[in-house]
């Protein structure tokens, strides 16, 4: 999904305000009291057959980290973790979602999830 979305996401710099960010995410449930780090996009995508939220940042090596949150009724699979030869990626299970953090192999995405969960509230 991430080589899909290049095309249209490579380079561009938003700057969405978390009033955009928390727009987008409360169709999932979700917020952030501030922004998780340097945010350039953040849009709705469709992602393992259902409609995502899908936000990019900047990383702590300065490449991409996309950033979805899938709800649990998609078809996305039960992995902890992902790879190939550029990138890799872990899902970490929310409320009543899946988080889902992609960045290149050298960009330490561990750190990223860790942020985010934490700085993400989450409705029950």
């Amino acid at each position: 999904h991430v080589y899909h979305e290049m095309p249209y996401t490579s380079g561009v710099d938003e700057q969405p305000s978390l009033q955009t960010i928390n727009a987008k995410l409360a169709r999932y449930g979700a917020s952030f009291d501030q922004l998780p780090g340097e945010v350039m996009y953040v849009n709705h995508c469709a992602y393992a057959g259902a409609p995502a939220f899908h936000m990019i940042m900047k990383g702590k090596m300065g490449s991409n980290i996309n950033v979805f949150v899938v709800p649990k009724s998609s078809e996305l699979k039960a992995v902890e973790s992902f790879a190939d030869n550029k990138m890799h990626g872990m899902v970490s299970k929310l409320a009543n979602a899946n988080l889902v953090i992609v960045g290149e192999r050298n960009e330490p995405i561990e750190k990223a999830l860790d942020t985010i969960t934490a700085d993400l509230n989450q409705s029950i």
